[in-house]
């Protein structure tokens, strides 16, 4: 085995809610949820956010996702994007603004 499997993201402990949970950083085999992220749009966007949130807490279940409420939602997608060194400010905004959109 060559050092490439040394480079691994570090897990993170983040409080949601009042709840600990310990986020794990998305791997290179994971690229394709977040690959297109900005060019699609509605429930498929919410879908791909929903599935990168499952991915990053391990043990989770899509039934557990799909019941948290949308405040915690948005705050782990912070986090997740933080961990992973991804553009929170645009990708976020855009994200945000979806919703809002939605609430009018």
């Amino acid at each position: 085995m060559s050092n490439l499997s040394k480079l691994t993201g570090k897990a993170k402990k983040v409080k949601i809610g009042g709840t600990e949970i310990e986020l794990e950083p998305l791997r290179t085999s994971d690229m394709d949820l977040i690959h297109n992220f900005g060019e699609v749009e509605g429930k498929e966007q919410i879908e791909i956010v929903k599935k990168i949130i499952q991915k990053s807490i391990p043990g989770s279940t899509m039934e557990e996702v799909n019941n948290m409420s949308v405040e915690y939602m948005t705050k782990l997608q912070d986090e997740i994007m933080e961990i992973n060194n991804l553009n929170p400010d645009k990708e976020k905004k855009a994200f945000e603004d979806k919703i809002r959109d939605k609430q009018k």
